[in-house]
């Protein structure tokens, strides 16, 4: 049975999404060269389809991220926070868990040691789902 069933054309818009996503995930500014490894984008393939289900977030909603626009309903933050919680970002209370975000950042980064630097610029506090939010429009540009 077929939870998420998707045609080849929304595959390929839910990648791009997906890749959109990685990146403002590991608190990744444009200039910052990643390259995520394959075991990464597996992850989070894997995160997104998961996620998708326990948020009820519709592709609608993620696919605006493709034009860089940031949903402010809450479905879309808990859904980043999701995504952010299974990635090991945040704890099950919400808590940034900087040493993890910084490792497995420069896991990605063509230079390791820009992971701490980046990793802090956009953390700010606030609730679990506005601090995944304002990583998110933080990081990527719109």
């Amino acid at each position: 049975m077929c939870i998420v069933c998707i045609t080849a054309e929304e595959q390929t818009s839910t990648m791009a999404i997906i890749v959109a996503l990685a990146v403002s995930l590991v608190v990744v500014i444009v200039e910052a060269e990643l390259t995520p490894t394959k075991d990464q984008e597996k992850k989070l393939v894997e995160y997104h389809n998961k996620c998708l289900v326990e948020t009820s977030a519709d592709a609608e909603m993620l696919a605006k991220l493709l034009d860089g626009v940031f949903p402010e309903e809450q479905k879309f933050k808990e859904y980043l926070l999701c995504i952010s919680k299974k990635a090991g970002f945040q704890n099950d209370d919400g808590e940034v868990q900087k040493d993890v975000v910084i490792e497995k950042l420069g896991e990605s980064l063509k230079d390791p040691s820009k992971a701490k630097e980046l990793t802090e610029s956009c953390i700010t506090q606030g609730s679990p789902t506005d601090i995944v939010y304002k990583v998110v429009t933080c990081t990527l540009p719109h």
